[in-house]
């Protein structure tokens, strides 16, 4: 099956160069995405069973995902997590604080950069920032495509796309030889 983000991948592939703003946002929405299709799809592994949903969250709030088993796979995209914030589905993932993508996301996502200081500055000193902003929000992709899809963001001819990590080809690769 094709990766669901790869057209997305390659609209950030293309906007990069010349709109690094846009790729950025476009990165932390594949990036949310990933991670919350990844609690979807995992949710009643036993490494969630015991994680906690935020006590704001209602009518959930405060339970852990093994309490909500009976929910439909509907009701848990709808219900819970298309209400969580990026930076609540890194902790319900129990994700270290060096690898969380939230607060660096909400630097990009809120457009109050350009109703405040940044709107002065200069249009060189503007893109320098935006691409600053764009290659922390691409690290954050690799390392989310990485983690929670067994994905490498590879670039060929100029060109990003997603494709399985090197090292599980080679471990195939490695098994089929030692069964020979």
């Amino acid at each position: 099956m094709r990766f669901r983000e790869a057209r997305t991948i390659k609209a950030i592939g293309e906007l990069r160069h010349a709109y690094p703003y846009a790729a950025a946002l476009l990165s932390y929405v594949v990036v949310e995405r990933v991670l919350k299709r990844y609690v979807l799809n995992h949710w009643t592994d036993p490494s969630l069973a015991a994680a906690k949903l935020p006590p704001t969250l209602k009518p959930h709030g405060g339970k852990r995902l093994g309490q909500l088993h009976d929910l439909t796979r509907r009701q848990r995209l709808h219900d819970v997590l298309c209400e969580m914030t990026l930076g609540q589905v890194e902790n319900l993932l129990g994700r270290p604080k060096s690898k969380r993508s939230g607060t660096d996301r909400n630097e990009v996502v809120h457009s109050n950069l350009y109703l405040k200081g940044e709107s002065t500055l200069s249009k060189a000193r503007q893109t320098a920032k935006n691409k600053a902003r764009f290659d922390r929000a691409l690290a954050h992709l690799r390392r989310a495509l990485h983690e929670y899809e067994d994905l490498a963001l590879v670039e060929k001819k100029g060109k990003l796309s997603a494709q399985p990590n090197k090292r599980m080809d080679q471990s195939s690769a490695y098994a089929s030889k030692a069964r020979e």
